[in-house]
């Protein structure tokens, strides 16, 4: 693959000003309105109730993330910038990638001024503020950084490194622009300029790229050693890791955090445990794990496989096949590292990063045969899908909150006062950042521990009997459109959990319900509730 690139002007003119100033407009007017769920909400707490050495030494062991995000936001604490604060930084993030793409990218104009606005783009990135709103603006950055003209290995390693420490499936991500980098360099060598002329270039190179590769390992190596996880961590996939004693071992010994040995286990015939889900064949299950990879692209799956056909089709004819490399494995991490409809848009940066740098070493990207236009077509069909994504959710948000954190933390703020209320489950900690003090005196810490010792769950019939005035229980349930296809029937999505019904069972009764909807594809992904329980009279 060619990686010298070509001299195609890039023109920031009147159509891409007046597109990045109705960008801007639309993600002030959401951010304005928008609710902050748990995952926000628990970055926040982590970041400013931890020293800098415990969140890296110690607390994002049990985030099973990097900290890159965690520092920002630990740094924004510091200098007393408020919880709102979080959410215009995360917009003026997205209004940056948007200027990256009108102005760098090698699209077409109709393309380059559509693409901020894609639901990837927008809600994803500049409205939920997590660490993967970073993850656009780092990749393409290394793409400009790839197709240029002068080789910067130092400002690109830098950039694949904070990419690397943004979450898991980025630093993946990363490892496929390093590994493209490197044949760019290849590339390079085997263009065999005079053997004089080779050598001065090669002395003059190295200690920049000896420089380049500490900088790309040191970050990398803090990516790794921060997302380990705890040897007694419950969050997620890592839980099943620290299930085996081995692991659980070594996981101790290269975090050094000891093992707990008194971790309150719940067991599995407990009334509070969830009770596992009915089995489904094996080619059952690699079907629905392989919907995955349509769901970033399209709510249909015979567009998305049109796409794919011809997306691969168009990579061969350019003789771009490298380019596909940050694709690729982002592809097959997102299912390794746990994938949900929150994800969608780590796949989708990958593909436009693709995209982006075998257009612009191609000569020709869109000829005049049948396959080139049909591609072109199927990629503008895409691309208008969803921004009617990011339109319905526009009217989704009008009409229902997308989350009910705020509207629950008003409610005890007014109502509770100094009566006790207990919260449980992971959704109940996103009302803490409305709150100077801790909200909920039955969990230790104001963010959520995912450590089985000290999980607040595991208390829930100690804490009934206590009789609080109030107790409070987040609850999720699923959507219509799920990364998985079909979604589950609408009685199964809305069951009632374990402890949902034990509250009830014992003496409880629900006053109030605050709940948000999150919006996808052109449906929700997911109800969140925040749920308030008072004792009957």
């Amino acid at each position: 693959m060619d990686f010298v690139r070509r001299a195609r002007p890039h023109r920031f003119a009147v159509p891409e000003a007046i597109s990045l100033t109705c960008y801007a407009v639309l993600v002030t007017f959401l951010t304005w309105f928008h609710q902050p769920w748990v995952d926000e909400s628990q970055a926040w707490l982590l970041a400013r109730d931890n020293s800098l050495g415990d969140i890296f030494l110690k607390r994002l062991h049990y985030e099973g993330t990097p900290g890159l995000w965690h520092l920002l936001l630990w740094i924004a604490s510091r200098l007393h910038l408020s919880f709102t604060a979080m959410h215009w930084f995360t917009a003026l993030i997205g209004v940056a990638t948007a200027w990256v793409i009108l102005r760098h990218s090698p699209f077409p104009r109709i393309a380059r001024i559509g693409l901020p606005f894609i639901f990837g783009f927008v809600y994803q990135t500049a409205i939920i503020a997590r660490s993967y709103s970073l993850v656009p603006l780092l990749a393409f950055t290394l793409c400009i950084l790839l197709t240029g003209k002068k080789d910067r290995p130092v400002a690109f390693a830098a950039v694949a490194g904070l990419l690397a420490n943004c979450a898991l499936v980025p630093a993946v991500m990363s490892s496929g622009f390093v590994a493209l980098y490197i044949l760019r360099r290849l590339s390079q060598r085997c263009q065999r300029p005079a053997q004089t002329e080779q050598s001065t270039l090669q002395k003059a190179a190295q200690p920049h790229l000896a420089l380049a590769g500490a900088v790309l390992l040191l970050l990398w190596a803090g990516a790794i050693y921060t997302a380990l996880p705890a040897p007694d961590v419950t969050f997620g996939r890592a839980g099943l890791i620290t299930s085996h004693p081995q692991f659980a071992r070594a996981l101790s010994y290269l975090t050094n955090i000891p093992l707990s040995h008194a971790a309150a286990v719940t067991p599995l015939s407990s009334p509070l445990a969830t009770p596992a889900p009915p089995p489904v064949s094996r080619a059952r299950f690699l079907l629905n794990h392989a919907m995955f990879v349509f769901y970033p692209i399209s709510s249909s799956i015979i567009l998305g496989v049109a796409f794919y056909l011809l997306f691969f089709l168009w990579i061969f004819r350019q003789r771009a096949l490298a380019a596909l490399l940050p694709f690729l494995v982002t592809l097959i991490a997102c299912p390794a590292l746990a994938f949900s409809t929150h994800h969608a848009s780590l796949p989708l940066t990958a593909l436009v990063a693709t995209l982006w740098i075998a257009w612009d070493v191609a000569a020709a990207p869109i000829r005049s045969d049948w396959k080139d236009r049909a591609f072109a077509a199927v990629l503008l069909i895409v691309m208008v899908e969803q921004i009617g994504w990011t339109a319905a959710a526009v009217r989704l948000g009008m009409r229902v909150p997308f989350d009910g954190s705020r509207d629950a933390a008003q409610f005890i703020a007014t109502e509770v006062g100094s009566q006790r209320i207990a919260g449980f489950e992971y959704y109940s900690v996103a009302v803490e950042p409305y709150s100077e003090s801790r909200v909920f005196p039955n969990q230790d810490t104001a963010y959520w521990p995912w450590r089985n010792a000290i999980d607040p769950d595991n208390h829930l019939p100690q804490v009934v009997q206590e009789r609080p005035a109030y107790i409070l229980l987040g609850e999720r349930f699923e959507g219509t459109v799920n990364q998985y296809g079909p979604p589950l029937p609408q009685s199964v999505r809305e069951a009632p959990s374990a402890m949902h019904q034990y509250i009830l069972e014992h003496g409880y009764h629900i006053t109030h319900r605050f709940c948000g909807t999150q919006p996808a594809h052109f449906g929700n992904s997911e109800e969140i509730c925040e749920v308030i329980f008072q004792p009957e009279s």
